[in-house]
């Protein structure tokens, strides 16, 4: 992460599809790139969970998480569609 990071945005962006949830390659990311690499994930996420991702084991559900702490304002245009997606249900 540190000897690369211009490829960190295109890692994250296939992790949040093809991890699973109890990665933490995310988490370690998501402190390491700008705010509009985090946007575009964050909706990216968003559509991941909506395409059927079970938000229990998706790496897409962890992302929003880590996003829900660090910068709550990238996901609040999205908090119905959200909690329709059940994601983080039972936190």
């Amino acid at each position: 992460m540190n000897e690369a990071p211009e490829v960190l945005p295109d890692l994250l962006h296939a992790g949040v599809a093809g991890l699973a949830r109890k990665a933490t390659a995310i988490g370690a990311m998501i402190g390491l790139v700008d705010v509009e690499v985090l946007r575009a994930e964050a909706s990216h996420g968003i559509a991941v969970l909506a395409e059927g991702a079970d938000p229990r084991e998706s790496q897409a559900a962890s992302l929003i998480a880590y996003l829900s702490l660090q910068d709550p304002r990238l996901l609040a245009s999205d908090l119905d569609l959200l909690r329709d997606l059940g994601v983080n249900r039972g936190t």
